[in-house]
């Protein structure tokens, strides 16, 4: 396996599977997710939503698809690690609530970034 093969998979991994497991916790037990972030308020139905965009975005990432498949699952996952991003700046919670979104998507990048090398 060569160096850009390995870089790509480590980085898909480290963002596909924390992503899946977090859907699944939106999907089986929510109350995880209020008791941990009491102030988002979102309706119960946006968290489904949004447990099975988890779901179906990691496990995009991680089987064989289409060039244009995997282009939809970095765009959406992007669109949801910003607005974690925004959501926890916006009810003012701490600095490293705030800042984990942005971390995993530089660690998306780096995923995409090698997916075009490979």
């Amino acid at each position: 396996m060569t160096k850009n093969k390995i870089i790509y998979w480590a980085s898909t991994c480290l963002v596909a599977i924390p992503l899946l497991c977090s859907g699944v916790i939106y999907l089986l037990n929510p109350s995880i997710i209020e008791s941990a972030h009491p102030n988002m308020g979102f309706p119960g139905y946006f968290k489904t939503e949004l447990g099975v965009a988890k779901i179906l975005g990691s496990i995009a990432l991680l089987i064989p698809l289409p060039s244009r498949v995997k282009g939809f699952a970095y765009s959406g996952i992007t669109i949801v690690l910003i607005s974690a991003f925004i959501t926890h700046l916006s009810i003012g919670d701490t600095l490293k609530d705030i800042l984990i979104p942005l971390f995993i998507l530089s660690i998306l990048a780096v995923s995409y970034i090698y997916k075009q090398k490979i």
